[in-house]
């Protein structure tokens, strides 16, 4: 399923779609310190900022989060992409993981673009509606 995933869309370039598997925020952030700790006393890094930390993390490399969609009804994030999910937009729906198609991401992208993106307290068009 995943690999059919990949090959359908490896052409496409506007959107990036992650899916995690055997993940956890915690140990990924654990992960990303002891990086730059071993780093730090290699000499080869600067001073700790958010930029050096990302670096470490196993999601290092790709775009900022803007939306996360949690299905099965949780509310809650569940120790998913802890350090990411700091300004993206969060939709929850009922639905279950394996029944997950396009009318529900499609409604998940409806919600996401109704909304007024603030970063933290800095107002932004949320990028999805620019693109």
């Amino acid at each position: 399923m995943i690999e059919g995933a990949e090959a359908d869309t490896a052409a496409n370039s506007r959107f990036l779609l992650q899916v995690a598997f055997n993940y956890g925020g915690r140990a990924d952030i654990l992960d990303a310190a002891e990086d730059h700790a071993q780093r730090r006393l290699a000499g080869d890094a600067a001073p700790l900022t958010e930029a050096a930390f990302s670096t470490g993390l196993a999601s290092a490399g790709s775009p900022e989060l803007d939306l996360i969609i949690r299905t099965s009804g949780e509310r809650r994030l569940s120790n998913f992409l802890l350090w990411e999910a700091a300004y993206a937009e969060l939709v929850f729906q009922d639905i279950l993981w394996p029944d997950y198609g396009a009318e529900a991401l499609a409604q998940a992208i409806g919600e996401f673009q109704q909304r007024q993106r603030r970063y933290g307290g800095r107002l932004a068009e949320p990028a999805m509606a620019r693109a």
